[in-house]
């Protein structure tokens, strides 16, 4: 056996052994989905997923008035529903992700990122409303404020909520770091898509792979 088909077969050995690894990874994974009225898990026990959407807290509706005090809190807008722990509220967690999910996908707050020349550093979830984080150091006018507040309004009403509860506050970030402006939750609360994703970028990875096992 030539060098060069040693070489060949060991590679092909490394694809192989390099793609099962990753196989067994994206099947370890959670995947978790929400459609309709069903949540369920190709992995996770369904008593697990109805535990944690059992044990969701209820809403709280007077928080904003406690938050008014908060002297990081520069606007807030919308009213938070009063839902009680469990189904509700968890599927208000998905409302609001969503929404957010769809403001990033199409890009309305692209232009006030703060890599953009702007002062959004972020934005995500909490289990009762959306946040935006703006930069400490950034001067923000109450105009400027107030078309990111329309803009989020708009996406909800898209999604047929009105008066959607939004807080921004002036955050700083650790020294050193400064991250892009995402729609990731600040809170994490939803299990669902997650293992999807990271699926997804594995096949990617194993194409990828092989692709240059094959040059």
């Amino acid at each position: 056996m030539s060098a060069e088909t040693l070489s060949r077969c060991r590679s092909s050995r490394r694809a192989s052994v390099f793609f099962i690894l990753l196989l067994f990874i994206s099947l370890t994974v959670p995947v978790v989905s929400a459609a309709g009225d069903e949540v369920t898990s190709s992995y996770l026990p369904a008593e697990y997923i109805q535990s944690i959407i059992d044990n969701t807290p209820a809403t709280n509706p007077a928080l904003f008035d406690q938050m008014r005090s908060n002297q990081s809190i520069i606007m807030i807008s919308g009213t938070i529903p009063a839902l009680p722990q469990g189904e509700e509220s968890y599927r208000w967690g998905l409302v609001l992700q969503e929404i957010l999910k769809s403001i990033n996908n199409d890009g309305l707050l692209t232009a006030y990122h703060k890599d953009n020349g702007g002062f959004i550093i972020g934005y995500g979830s909490q289990e009762n409303y959306i946040i935006i984080s703006v930069h400490a150091d950034s001067e923000v006018t109450d105009e400027e404020l107030n078309q990111i507040i329309k803009v989020i309004q708009s996406a909800g009403e898209n999604a047929g909520i009105a008066d959607l509860p939004i807080v921004i506050e002036k955050s700083t970030p650790a020294q050193g770091y400064a991250p892009a402006a995402s729609s990731g939750p600040a809170e994490t609360k939803t299990i669902p898509g997650v293992g999807l994703g990271i699926s997804a970028l594995l096949v990617v990875a194993v194409v990828l792979s092989a692709r240059k096992f094959k040059k």
